[in-house]
Order: structure tokens, then C-alpha cells, then sequence
């Protein structure tokens, strides 16, 4: 029960100082401090939060792990190792549900993928699967999802 208190504590820790961030609109640059407009520091702000919620939710390494977007406000860098740990976690063993309208990221982490159009499941299963059910050897998901999507002629 250790690791709950202090995630509370770092989380509590992180809430003061971003807020003293944009409040003073100052962050670390080359070891000085400078001026920068609020919306610069509100995107860091954003990313390291992200990187700080989806460690801690790792932290006690949960047999499921629910993630919504997780690439969203990641820099190439950060990105990657968020794909590369969710790799990992699921080769490990771990349940991962995640959502994403990143169809690339979808394709790229996912064993099996579910399809949603306007709050309906309109497809599923492996990318092979779906490549065999839409006739399209090779196509990526983007491409299956558009040509599902597309309003019909008839």
C-alpha cells in the first residue's frame, strides 16, 4: 500500500508546480529560467502529465491496463517508448484495452482490433482477419476503416 501514498504524493507534488508554472509562466531552459508564453508551458504541462499517469497506473503492474489516446501530446521520442513499454507489458502478459483514433498506432501495437463508427462495433479481429474479411491483402487499417465508412452509392 506504500506505492498508493506515494503516487498521492507525487501526483500532489506535480499539481502545485504545474500550477505555480502557468501561474508564473516560467520554465527551466538550459538551466536558467526564462519567460515563455502560458500556452508553451501548458503543452509541456500536458505531455508530462501523460508520461506521469501512465507510469503511476504501471506502477503496480495491473494484470489490465485501460489506456484512451495514448500518444496524444507525445514527442516522437516519448512516443516510442510508450509503444515499446506497451509492447513489452502485453508480450509480459498484461491486458492492455486502449482507444485511439490513430489508426497507424492501432495497427501497430494492437494483437486484435475492434473498429467503432458512430458508437457502433462495425468490424473486428486480427489485421489479417480484417484484411481477409474486406478483401484487402496488404492494406493498412486506415485504408479498411475509410473504405467501411464510406457512404455507399446506392
Amino acid at each position: 500500500m506504500l506505492w498508493k501514498s506515494v503516487t498521492v504524493l507525487i501526483l500532489l507534488f506535480w499539481s502545485i508546480m504545474t500550477a505555480l508554472l502557468v501561474q508564473h509562466t516560467y520554465f527551466p531552459d538550459n538551466g536558467e529560467l526564462a519567460e515563455v508564453p502560458v500556452n508553451a508551458v501548458l503543452h509541456r504541462v500536458v505531455q508530462n502529465r501523460q508520461r506521469l499517469a501512465i507510469a503511476s497506473a504501471l506502477l503496480h503492474e495491473p494484470n489490465l491496463f485501460v489506456i484512451d489516446e495514448p500518444m496524444v501530446g507525445q514527442d516522437p521520442v516519448h512516443a516510442k517508448t510508450v509503444k515499446q513499454e506497451l509492447k513489452a507489458r502485453s508480450h509480459a502478459g498484461m491486458t492492455i484495452l486502449m482507444s485511439t483514433h490513430l489508426l497507424n498506432v492501432a495497427e501497430e501495437l494492437a494483437d486484435r482490433i475492434g473498429m467503432l463508427h458512430r458508437g457502433k462495433l462495425i468490424a473486428h479481429g486480427t489485421m489479417d482477419e480484417l484484411r481477409t474479411q474486406f478483401e484487402r491483402q496488404g492494406a493498412k487499417l486506415k485504408d479498411i476503416f475509410l473504405e467501411m465508412v464510406a457512404p455507399s452509392d446506392d
